[in-house]
């Protein structure tokens, strides 16, 4: 969005440059406060644009799509994040409550409740990453692993807020903006769900096309070629491990999907203890286990004889490993790199030694 502005004796009048493909509608700014003093306010738009106005004055400007716009207005000592969503919107400011809104539409108010619920999770992951740059390196992954799932109680607590509001923006909102975190290190969660929720929102909003394209090319699940990110899981024990820094410690690192109530699964297990023997100089062995109930996962465990890196966050489906995997069927193969790129995305473990073989240049 490009603005043009005009200064004229009742504000600030800002015209749309760039051609208009869908029509918008016009929004007027009031912001009201105690002094009439000529004192500067600062409205940012989420596109970039910044206009600085008199509070004395108005502003006016058009929105060349019908997609709420999030702006934040910055007046003295205070702060409003809001979505500029409707053709009158009033803003007032005053020394006790900072900037306060009022608009005919109803999507701030929503907007303001899930920020307030979901604030005791910001604070939680705050307080982790604060902890985390001053951790020595004994408290580190425990300290990744907690915050990963601080970030995961988060995003679930979005998610359910979402689906009380099926027909708002809010649901598009969350959605693009959890897009752009993914360099987070920390696996996609409830959010997932939120890609197929988003066919019930309004179809009206321009970015709902970008919504249907992330379904599309961004949130698809781990494939061959792609290269893992940081996932950390506990073992029996409670000793959290991370995925990838595991790979880097040999040529390759096999993973085995499976579940105690699995009769395939128990029997790959068995049949892994002697290729684990016969492989460890070159191949980590990890399990990962879908159980949610940690005597089933340890009684099976010894049953079966699993010596190797044995690990299950007891989540059972609700695993996010298992769904960025896409390891529903069970039991389930995957093969990785020492760089953690994914050579091999889905096999049955009665492949195992004949893949290994190949990849290691045994027998050729």
């Amino acid at each position: 969005m490009s603005f043009c502005k005009t200064t004229t004796t009742i504000g600030l009048l800002l015209f749309i440059l760039s051609p208009v493909t869908l029509l918008g509608f016009e929004v007027v700014l009031n912001l009201s406060a105690p002094s009439q003093t000529h004192e500067n306010a600062t409205l940012k738009l989420s596109t970039g644009e910044v206009i600085i106005f008199d509070v004395t004055q108005h502003i006016t400007f058009n929105l060349i799509t019908t997609d709420p716009e999030l702006a934040t207005l910055e007046y003295k000592n205070s702060k409003k994040i809001f979505f500029v969503d409707a053709k009158n919107m009033q803003l007032k400011w005053d020394n006790i409550a900072g900037i306060s809104i009022k608009s005919p539409s109803k999507l701030n108010v929503d907007y303001a409740r899930i920020i307030k619920n979901i604030k005791i999770y910001d604070d939680e992951i705050i307080r982790l990453k604060t902890q985390l740059q001053q951790a020595d390196a004994t408290k580190i992954l425990v300290i990744h692993y907690t915050l990963q799932l601080a970030t995961e109680a988060k995003e679930l607590a979005i998610f359910y807020e979402i689906k009380k509001l099926p027909s708002s923006y809010l649901a598009i909102h969350f959605i693009l903006n959890h897009a752009k975190r993914k360099n987070l290190q920390v696996a996609p969660s409830r959010l997932f769900s939120l890609l197929s929720f988003c066919d019930t929102v309004q179809k009206k909003f321009n970015n709902y096309t970008i919504c249907k394209k992330i379904i599309d090319t961004y949130y698809y699940k781990m494939q061959k070629n792609d290269t893992i990110y940081a996932t950390y899981l506990p073992d029996i024990a409670g000793e959290i491990h991370n995925l990838k820094s595991i790979c880097e410690t040999k040529k390759y690192t096999y993973i085995d999907f499976w579940d105690s109530n699995c009769p395939p699964c128990r029997k790959a297990n068995k049949e892994s203890v002697a290729l684990y023997k016969k492989y460890y100089d070159d191949v980590n062995f990890i399990s990962i286990s879908r159980d949610n109930i940690k005597a089933n996962w340890l009684s099976a465990s010894i049953a079966d004889g699993i010596c190797w890196t044995n690990l299950c966050d007891l989540k059972g489906k609700n695993s996010l490993v298992f769904s960025s995997f896409d390891a529903f069927s069970l039991p389930k193969g995957v093969l990785i790199n020492q760089s953690g790129v994914i050579v091999e995305a889905d096999f049955h473990p009665s492949y195992l030694s004949e893949i290994l073989n190949s990849y290691l240049n045994i027998g050729k």
